[in-house]
């Protein structure tokens, strides 16, 4: 999913991400908060950076496992 990113919390392994509307999946465009897999990785992003994350669904909550920046 292409996103960007709006707020990083390294303490606490989240980041805040705005999507545009998904309609094969009835989804409207959002901002959301996701716990964060990797922390390491998550300190080289910066508020504004556009980013293609992947998701998973992992012990009764979804967060994100991976992602790489959008050229």
């Amino acid at each position: 999913m292409h996103v960007v990113v709006r707020k990083i919390n390294l303490l606490a392994s989240r980041i805040t991400v705005s999507h545009a509307a998904i309609p094969q999946i009835h989804m409207p465009a959002m901002t959301i908060n996701f716990p964060v897999a990797d922390t390491t990785r998550l300190a080289t992003l910066h508020e504004g950076d556009e980013v293609d994350i992947q998701c998973e669904h992992r012990g009764g909550a979804v967060g994100v496992v991976n992602f790489r920046m959008w050229r």
